[in-house]
């Protein structure tokens, strides 16, 4: 894989799990990453709720919508209307309720798999881009996908079961970039935490460390990963800890052992991640307050004091 495609890959995903830009596409492979800096949360999904206003708008007594708003109206009597069966009333043009409410369903479905079709359509183009390396195509090919936001969870919950392991890697890693939008892909991200390949199985614990209730299954994943020899694995399990919560309390014993690194990336991280976690996190205090009086570096130290402050405010 060309380097320019490691980085943003890498970048990406620690930004799903809560440190670095949040504009680059998501991690997935053998990479090679950068120094976390400060934690910058959960992943952030657009807001798109709807008004609970549910007052009636006033309508044009003469139109045709205030027409079918009429207490009690015969949907039969419509039927007649539109055939001109009724000699009594004039011909109003409306169609039955129940054809309108078929026609409309059908259209919606047509949309839906139009759009599925899209979806499905770009994710082929990412895969292909990742063999043949072009980051313009492998950009929009993202953006399309990233844009669809919770549309886009089915597409990859399926592409999580093609035979093919860099497209599996691939859905796992954009369903991690994601957050609560992966929602729908639960169930695949659970299952896929039993894939063979080592990435695949790292890009669907972070992504269900996003979704609600779904941390609970990835953490003896991630604690797994805590040993992996590849120190970007490593880093992004830790960073994917931080989204667990109250569920994180088997992971503090190993992301103590990760402050005694000699990568000063995992240090930093894990110091991070144990302040995001909160009081789950008390028993690290000693090792966090060992770890700066022996330290001169100044972004370690001032990360200690917040995780500090953070897990023991008092």
């Amino acid at each position: 894989m060309h380097n320019w495609l490691k980085g943003i890959m890498l970048a990406a995903l620690l930004t799903s799990v809560g440190c670095g830009s949040q504009d680059a596409p998501p991690s997935g492979g053998k990479l090679e990453g950068q120094a976390a800096s400060a934690p910058a949360g959960r992943p952030v999904v657009a807001d798109a709720r709807q008004s609970n206003d549910s007052t009636p708008t006033e309508l044009d007594p003469n139109s045709p919508a205030a027409l079918l708003r009429i207490p009690e109206a015969d949907p039969v009597e419509f039927a007649h209307r539109e055939s001109g069966e009724s000699e009594s009333e004039p011909n109003l043009g409306l169609r039955p309720v129940a054809a309108r409410s078929t026609t409309e369903d059908a259209n919606q479905k047509k949309a839906q798999d139009k759009r599925r079709q899209e979806i499905t359509a770009a994710f082929d183009r990412l895969v292909a881009a990742r063999e043949n390396p072009d980051p313009a195509v492998w950009d929009k090919a993202f953006e399309e996908i990233a844009s669809a936001g919770a549309q886009a969870a089915p597409v990859l919950a399926e592409a999580l079961t093609r035979k093919d392991t860099p497209a599996r890697e691939l859905a796992a890693m954009v369903l991690a970039s994601l957050g609560p939008d992966a929602a729908a892909a639960k169930q695949a991200l659970i299952d896929a935490l039993a894939d063979d390949w080592v990435f695949v199985r790292l890009n669907a614990a972070s992504a269900l460390t996003s979704i609600g209730d779904g941390a609970e299954p990835a953490i003896p994943v991630l604690i797994e990963l805590l040993s992996h020899p590849e120190p970007d694995v490593r880093l992004t399990a830790i960073m994917a800890i931080g989204n667990t919560g109250d569920l994180a309390q088997p992971t503090i014993e190993p992301l103590i052992e990760q402050l005694t690194s000699t990568d000063a990336r995992l240090q930093l991280a894990a110091v991070q991640t144990l302040g995001r976690l909160g009081k789950v996190a008390e028993p690290a205090l000693p090792k966090l307050r060992e770890l700066a009086a022996g330290s001169t570096e100044v972004e370690l130290r001032t990360a200690i004091d917040e995780a500090v402050q953070s897990i023991n405010p008092e």
